[in-house]
């Protein structure tokens, strides 16, 4: 049996928050995001959703759940790593700063630099 190569955290402040979020969310996005799991596990990372990097560090992304759907899920990685936190949902787009703020409470950063990527 193949390994997973990526590792995916829920975040949640308060407690229960991303739990109850993720209940609540309808088939399609949780079948939209088995796949996108899948599909990372067997072909790497797209880097093309890739936002910025804090403090050199934590590299932010934002992926569409499905085409036609207005949604993205917010994660960020630990730069070195294959652990990714999802953040949760935004329908901002860009959702730079939106994932930007979620990103800072995640991980306990005060006005962390920002890298953005090309």
């Amino acid at each position: 049996m193949d390994q997973d190569r990526y590792e995916f955290v829920c975040y949640s402040d308060p407690p229960g928050r991303v739990m109850d979020e993720l209940r609540g969310q309808d088939l399609d996005f949780q079948e939209a995001f088995y796949f996108f799991v899948v599909k990372t596990n067997r072909y790497g990372w797209d880097e093309r959703e890739r936002i910025e990097t804090l403090d050199n560090r934590f590299q932010t992304y934002a992926l569409p759940v499905k085409d036609g759907d207005p949604r993205s899920a917010m994660l960020t990685r630990e730069v070195g790593t294959d652990r990714y936190t999802y953040l949760g949902l935004t329908r901002n787009n860009p959702a730079r700063d939106e994932v930007y703020a979620e990103a800072c409470k995640a991980h306990g950063l005060a006005s962390p630099g920002r890298t953005p990527y090309p």
